[in-house]
Protein backbone atom coordinates (compact mmCIF):
# COMPACT_ATOMS: atom_id res chain seq x y z
CA UNK A 1 0.00 0.00 0.00
CA UNK A 2 2.94 2.42 0.87
CA UNK A 3 4.80 2.16 -2.25
CA UNK A 4 1.72 2.69 -4.71
CA UNK A 5 0.51 5.75 -2.80
CA UNK A 6 1.02 8.71 -4.94
CA UNK A 7 0.12 12.63 -3.91
CA UNK A 8 -1.83 15.06 -6.43
CA UNK A 9 0.92 17.19 -6.85
CA UNK A 10 3.26 15.88 -9.52
CA UNK A 11 7.23 16.08 -9.49
CA UNK A 12 6.89 18.83 -12.62
CA UNK A 13 4.76 21.19 -9.81
CA UNK A 14 7.62 21.07 -7.24
CA UNK A 15 9.90 22.27 -10.40
CA UNK A 16 8.40 24.77 -11.47
CA UNK A 17 7.66 26.20 -8.06
CA UNK A 18 11.21 26.24 -6.53
CA UNK A 19 12.46 27.60 -10.14
CA UNK A 20 10.10 30.44 -9.31
CA UNK A 21 11.10 30.49 -5.95
CA UNK A 22 14.99 30.68 -6.35
CA UNK A 23 14.53 33.11 -9.44
CA UNK A 24 12.44 35.36 -7.05
CA UNK A 25 14.79 35.49 -4.18
CA UNK A 26 18.29 36.18 -6.29
CA UNK A 27 16.11 39.19 -7.77
CA UNK A 28 15.34 40.08 -4.33
CA UNK A 29 19.24 39.79 -2.95
CA UNK A 30 20.30 41.44 -6.25
CA UNK A 31 17.99 44.43 -5.51
CA UNK A 32 18.51 44.75 -1.50
CA UNK A 33 21.95 43.56 -0.70
CA UNK A 34 24.60 45.90 -2.87
CA UNK A 35 22.55 48.57 -1.25
CA UNK A 36 23.27 47.86 2.11
CA UNK A 37 26.70 49.57 3.91
CA UNK A 38 29.59 48.49 3.36
CA UNK A 39 28.19 47.39 -0.19
CA UNK A 40 27.02 50.27 -1.22
CA UNK A 41 30.83 52.00 -1.19
CA UNK A 42 32.01 49.30 -3.13
CA UNK A 43 32.54 49.44 -6.76
CA UNK A 44 31.08 46.78 -8.74
CA UNK A 45 34.05 44.28 -9.65
CA UNK A 46 36.26 45.89 -6.31
CA UNK A 47 37.95 43.33 -3.80
CA UNK A 48 37.79 45.40 -1.37
CA UNK A 49 39.74 45.22 2.13
CA UNK A 50 38.89 46.82 5.20
CA UNK A 51 41.51 45.95 8.28
CA UNK A 52 39.62 45.95 11.57
CA UNK A 53 41.32 46.32 14.86
CA UNK A 54 41.77 42.90 16.88
CA UNK A 55 39.56 40.93 14.21
CA UNK A 56 40.12 37.32 14.72
CA UNK A 57 41.05 35.66 11.40
CA UNK A 58 39.58 36.65 7.86
CA UNK A 59 36.10 36.92 6.37
CA UNK A 60 34.81 37.57 2.62
CA UNK A 61 31.53 38.37 1.99
CA UNK A 62 30.30 38.77 -1.74
CA UNK A 63 26.88 39.88 -3.26
CA UNK A 64 25.36 39.60 -6.91
CA UNK A 65 24.54 43.40 -8.35
CA UNK A 66 23.59 43.95 -12.08
CA UNK A 67 25.98 46.55 -12.77
CA UNK A 68 26.93 46.09 -16.62
CA UNK A 69 30.83 46.19 -15.94
CA UNK A 70 30.75 43.25 -13.16
CA UNK A 71 28.31 41.53 -11.37
CA UNK A 72 29.67 40.86 -8.12
CA UNK A 73 31.10 42.94 -5.07
CA UNK A 74 33.20 41.28 -2.39
CA UNK A 75 34.47 43.07 0.87
CA UNK A 76 37.46 41.74 3.25
CA UNK A 77 37.29 42.09 6.64
CA UNK A 78 40.76 41.23 8.47
CA UNK A 79 42.82 42.36 11.50
CA UNK A 80 44.91 45.42 11.09
CA UNK A 81 48.14 43.19 12.05
CA UNK A 82 51.10 43.54 9.55
CA UNK A 83 53.08 40.31 10.54
CA UNK A 84 53.13 36.82 8.32
CA UNK A 85 49.95 35.01 9.35
CA UNK A 86 47.80 37.95 9.09
CA UNK A 87 49.76 38.06 4.92
CA UNK A 88 48.54 34.46 5.09
CA UNK A 89 45.09 34.95 5.87
CA UNK A 90 44.82 37.83 3.48
CA UNK A 91 45.97 35.68 0.83
CA UNK A 92 43.17 33.25 2.06
CA UNK A 93 40.92 35.75 2.01
CA UNK A 94 42.00 36.65 -1.59
CA UNK A 95 41.73 33.74 -2.89
CA UNK A 96 37.61 33.41 -1.89
CA UNK A 97 36.67 36.60 -3.47
CA UNK A 98 38.77 35.89 -6.43
CA UNK A 99 36.89 32.22 -7.67
CA UNK A 100 33.37 33.65 -5.79
CA UNK A 101 33.34 31.68 -2.96
CA UNK A 102 30.63 34.37 -1.12
CA UNK A 103 28.67 34.02 -4.73
CA UNK A 104 28.18 30.74 -4.33
CA UNK A 105 27.46 30.65 -0.75
CA UNK A 106 25.13 33.01 -1.30
CA UNK A 107 23.53 31.38 -4.38
CA UNK A 108 23.69 28.03 -2.08
CA UNK A 109 21.77 29.62 0.74
CA UNK A 110 18.87 30.72 -1.57
CA UNK A 111 18.72 27.20 -3.21
CA UNK A 112 18.37 25.78 0.45
CA UNK A 113 16.04 28.63 1.39
CA UNK A 114 13.75 28.34 -1.62
CA UNK A 115 13.80 24.55 -1.47
CA UNK A 116 12.35 24.38 2.07
CA UNK A 117 9.79 27.64 1.17
CA UNK A 118 8.52 25.68 -1.55
CA UNK A 119 8.13 22.02 0.00
CA UNK A 120 6.17 24.29 2.87
CA UNK A 121 4.14 25.98 0.24
CA UNK A 122 2.87 22.92 -1.41
CA UNK A 123 2.98 20.54 1.72
CA UNK A 124 0.84 23.67 3.58
CA UNK A 125 -1.34 23.86 0.29
CA UNK A 126 -1.85 20.45 -0.69
CA UNK A 127 -3.56 20.07 2.72
CA UNK A 128 -5.72 22.67 3.04
CA UNK A 129 -6.63 21.44 -0.88
CA UNK A 130 -6.70 17.95 0.76
CA UNK A 131 -4.57 16.68 -2.13
CA UNK A 132 -2.26 15.71 0.51
CA UNK A 133 -2.18 14.14 4.18
CA UNK A 134 0.63 14.91 6.51
CA UNK A 135 1.88 11.65 7.32
CA UNK A 136 5.52 10.56 8.99
CA UNK A 137 6.44 9.75 5.30
CA UNK A 138 6.09 12.98 4.22
CA UNK A 139 7.90 14.86 6.92
CA UNK A 140 10.70 12.17 6.58
CA UNK A 141 11.04 12.75 2.91
CA UNK A 142 10.67 16.67 3.53
CA UNK A 143 13.70 16.64 6.19
CA UNK A 144 16.01 14.43 3.78
CA UNK A 145 15.65 16.37 0.93
CA UNK A 146 16.25 19.69 3.04
CA UNK A 147 19.45 17.84 4.83
CA UNK A 148 20.83 16.37 1.36
CA UNK A 149 20.86 20.15 0.26
CA UNK A 150 22.88 20.88 3.42
CA UNK A 151 24.87 18.49 3.27
CA UNK A 152 25.95 19.11 -0.30
CA UNK A 153 26.63 22.87 0.60
CA UNK A 154 29.04 21.80 3.56
CA UNK A 155 30.93 19.68 1.18
CA UNK A 156 31.20 22.82 -1.08
CA UNK A 157 32.39 24.85 1.80
CA UNK A 158 35.15 22.28 2.69
CA UNK A 159 36.60 22.39 -1.27
CA UNK A 160 36.03 26.17 -1.57
CA UNK A 161 37.98 26.47 2.16
CA UNK A 162 40.85 24.05 0.71
CA UNK A 163 41.18 25.78 -2.99
CA UNK A 164 41.91 29.30 -0.51
CA UNK A 165 44.14 27.21 1.33
CA UNK A 166 45.84 26.39 -2.47
CA UNK A 167 45.42 30.32 -3.18
CA UNK A 168 47.58 31.33 -0.16
CA UNK A 169 50.29 29.11 -0.71
CA UNK A 170 51.04 30.27 -4.29
CA UNK A 171 51.05 33.84 -2.89
CA UNK A 172 53.11 33.28 -0.03
CA UNK A 173 54.94 30.09 -0.19
CA UNK A 174 55.21 27.12 1.09
CA UNK A 175 55.21 28.44 5.08
CA UNK A 176 51.53 29.53 4.40
CA UNK A 177 50.44 25.99 5.61
CA UNK A 178 52.39 26.03 8.84
CA UNK A 179 50.93 30.23 8.88
CA UNK A 180 47.85 29.09 8.97
CA UNK A 181 48.23 26.55 11.35
CA UNK A 182 49.23 29.10 13.76
CA UNK A 183 46.37 31.44 12.76
CA UNK A 184 44.58 28.26 14.35
CA UNK A 185 46.13 28.69 17.77
CA UNK A 186 45.10 32.11 17.91
CA UNK A 187 41.82 31.20 19.34
CA UNK A 188 42.06 27.77 20.03
CA UNK A 189 45.04 27.32 21.75
CA UNK A 190 49.28 26.68 21.85
CA UNK A 191 47.98 22.51 21.16
CA UNK A 192 46.68 22.91 17.85
CA UNK A 193 48.86 21.41 15.55
CA UNK A 194 46.84 21.02 12.13
CA UNK A 195 43.58 22.06 11.24
CA UNK A 196 42.42 18.28 12.63
CA UNK A 197 43.01 19.35 16.41
CA UNK A 198 40.91 22.37 15.92
CA UNK A 199 37.00 22.26 17.39
CA UNK A 200 34.68 20.37 15.62
CA UNK A 201 33.29 23.49 14.03
CA UNK A 202 36.23 24.62 12.44
CA UNK A 203 37.15 21.27 11.59
CA UNK A 204 33.97 20.72 9.44
CA UNK A 205 35.08 23.37 7.27
CA UNK A 206 39.04 23.97 7.96
CA UNK A 207 40.52 20.44 6.83
CA UNK A 208 43.22 21.09 4.34
CA UNK A 209 46.14 18.61 4.42
CA UNK A 210 50.08 20.32 3.99
CA UNK A 211 49.88 17.95 1.02
CA UNK A 212 46.36 19.91 -0.22
CA UNK A 213 47.69 23.14 0.46
CA UNK A 214 51.27 22.66 -2.19
CA UNK A 215 50.44 20.98 -4.52
CA UNK A 216 46.70 22.99 -5.08
CA UNK A 217 44.55 19.60 -5.06
CA UNK A 218 41.16 21.06 -3.23
CA UNK A 219 40.36 17.52 -3.28
CA UNK A 220 43.13 15.79 -1.44
CA UNK A 221 42.20 16.23 1.49
CA UNK A 222 38.48 14.32 1.36
CA UNK A 223 38.20 10.84 2.12
CA UNK A 224 37.49 8.52 -0.65
CA UNK A 225 34.21 8.03 0.81
CA UNK A 226 32.65 11.25 1.24
CA UNK A 227 31.79 12.16 -2.82
CA UNK A 228 30.20 9.04 -3.51
CA UNK A 229 28.50 8.76 -0.14
CA UNK A 230 27.26 12.52 -0.55
CA UNK A 231 26.08 11.79 -4.04
CA UNK A 232 24.36 8.37 -3.42
CA UNK A 233 22.49 10.25 -0.88
CA UNK A 234 21.19 12.86 -2.30
CA UNK A 235 20.05 10.56 -5.85
CA UNK A 236 18.60 8.03 -3.79
CA UNK A 237 16.43 10.92 -1.98
CA UNK A 238 15.86 12.28 -5.58
CA UNK A 239 14.65 9.11 -6.88
CA UNK A 240 11.95 8.07 -3.68
CA UNK A 241 10.62 11.28 -3.82
CA UNK A 242 7.15 9.70 -5.36
CA UNK A 243 7.21 6.67 -3.04
CA UNK A 244 6.13 6.16 0.30
CA UNK A 245 7.66 3.02 1.14
CA UNK A 246 10.79 5.00 2.68
CA UNK A 247 12.10 2.66 4.85
CA UNK A 248 12.31 -0.17 2.19
CA UNK A 249 13.02 1.98 -1.70
CA UNK A 250 15.57 4.15 0.11
CA UNK A 251 17.44 1.98 2.18
CA UNK A 252 17.91 -0.12 -1.72
CA UNK A 253 18.14 2.89 -3.24
CA UNK A 254 21.19 4.40 -1.66
CA UNK A 255 22.86 1.02 -1.52
CA UNK A 256 22.36 0.73 -5.24
CA UNK A 257 23.86 3.92 -6.05
CA UNK A 258 26.81 3.77 -4.00
CA UNK A 259 28.00 1.21 -6.01
CA UNK A 260 27.37 2.54 -8.81
CA UNK A 261 29.72 5.42 -7.83
CA UNK A 262 32.08 3.51 -6.33
CA UNK A 263 32.56 1.58 -9.43
CA UNK A 264 32.56 4.65 -11.72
Amino acid sequence: MWILHITDITFIELIISFTLSFLLEIMIAILILPRIDPFRETRPGEIRIIKLHDFQGGLTTGVLTLFRHSLFKSIIFIDDEDDSITRTIEAHELGHATEHHPIFLELSIIFLLSIIETLIWLVSFGYIMHCVVISIFLVTKTVLIILSAGIAILLFMRVAESRADAFACKVTGKSAYDNLVESLRRPYGKNIKSPEDAPLWSKIFHTSSRNAIETGDPLSFTGIWEFPVVLSFIASIIAMIRFNSIFIIYPLLFLGTLVISFLI
